[in-house]
């Protein structure tokens, strides 16, 4: 797998620079990414694969969105399409037009480019925080999708067993000790052995959990919002190759994402509009340099990301996932259509004993977690 030379916060790796004077009545309004991307790739050594990490384009085109909005708008939704692969080695440009600005919601489309080719393309929404004016006057109409009453919320110790940064399935990756320097920090529940007692494939999911490493100084809604962003698509669409591979053996071919859109349904840091609080996701840092966040740091939510593969056929699958934090609060719902050219070649045959022999101490804390918790699943 590809990766940066050196160990980045999520906030130097969305950083832009600005190329046109975002106060310009002119559009469109350009910005170019700070830091190269990174390529998903399943070889480590490979350094010629085309495409780029999914999640830092869509991050980055709706934070290059939010630089053109006044303060007071908050991002409530992004609606994008991956049209040509990235390259890892040229910086991507972000060119912002502006849709509408109204009183009360704005929309921005944003075209991120390399070699003159627009490799992604999406739109930002944007509303005005409303929450303290209706809950003084007329409040809205407010429910959530509830933390699955089957679906654990571990204890802090619990998570922290599991493996490190699991998320494109490789075992290699739990002994790859630089891939830890990620600026998110995820941890994978084992669920092949709940998911192969589903019958139906699309009620097969994975579980993760996510956190920035370090902490992070901007806690306003739309940095919070585009962390999150960054983190939706990390082993989204292998959500429904997972759910086959818990019954049957495969041959992959082509796999790729072709759209992604995400729905924030809370306040997720501190709102631009005046009278207005929430917390933010990721705790502010108090010094120029960014702090690593420890283990024994309990200060710092956890997010728990549940995602399954509704549909697939025709070498493309549907994916969805919703965000919860620890209090429960759906904060955001994930929807992507991926490119799978997969096929299924048999039922799947349980390893031989001696191919599981020396793994790594993290699995066998994971067997152990698997075991503890399969009834609560």
């Amino acid at each position: 797998m590809s990766l940066p030379d050196v160990a980045l916060d999520v906030e130097s790796i969305l950083s832009l620079d600005t190329i046109d004077d975002p106060q310009s009545l002119e559009w469109p309004k350009r910005f170019i990414a700070r830091e190269l991307g990174w390529i998903p790739t399943f070889d480590l050594e490979r350094t010629d694969a085309h495409g780029l990490y999914g999640g830092q384009v869509i991050a980055q085109t709706v934070w290059a969105a939010c630089q053109t909005v006044s303060d007071g708008f908050d991002v409530h939704s992004t609606h994008g399409y991956f049209l040509r692969p990235g390259n890892s080695q040229e910086r991507i440009v972000y060119n912002v037009f502006e849709v509408r600005t109204g009183r009360n919601y704005a929309t921005r489309r944003v075209e991120a480019v390399q070699f003159d080719k627009v490799i992604y393309t999406s739109f930002a929404n944007f509303k005005r925080d409303f929450a303290a004016q209706l809950a003084s006057e007329d409040p809205s109409i407010r429910h959530g999708l509830p933390y699955p009453t089957d679906t654990w919320y571990p204890k802090y110790s619990d998570i922290t067993k599991l493996p490190r940064n699991p998320d494109v399935d490789l075992p290699a990756l739990h002994e790859f000790k630089s891939y830890w320097k990620m600026p998110i920090n995820y941890r994978k529940f084992p669920m092949d052995k709940i998911n192969a007692r589903k019958e139906r494939v699309h009620e097969r999911r994975q579980l993760h959990f996510f956190r920035s490493r370090y902490e992070v100084s901007n806690k306003t809604h739309n940095f919070q919002a585009v962390v999150l962003m960054y983190s939706s698509d990390r082993n989204f669409l292998f959500t429904a190759t997972n759910a086959h591979l818990a019954t049957d053996e495969l041959t992959f071919g082509h796999v790729a994402s072709l759209d992604h859109s995400m729905i924030i349904h809370q306040s997720l840091g501190t709102p631009s509009s005046p009278g207005t609080t929430a917390s933010a996701l990721f705790h502010a840092h108090r010094t120029a340099r960014p702090r690593q966040i420890k283990s024994k740091d309990r200060s710092e939510e956890w997010i728990t990301y549940d995602t399954q593969a509704l549909a697939a056929g025709n070498s493309r699958c549907l994916v969805t996932g919703y965000m919860w934090d620890k209090r429960g609060r759906h904060l955001a719902t994930v929807m992507q259509e991926a490119l799978a050219d997969v096929n299924v070649v048999g039922p799947r045959q349980e390893p031989a004993a001696a191919a599981t022999r020396g793994k790594s101490a993290a699995f066998s804390k994971e067997s152990r977690l698997k075991t503890k918790y399969a009834s609560k699943l």
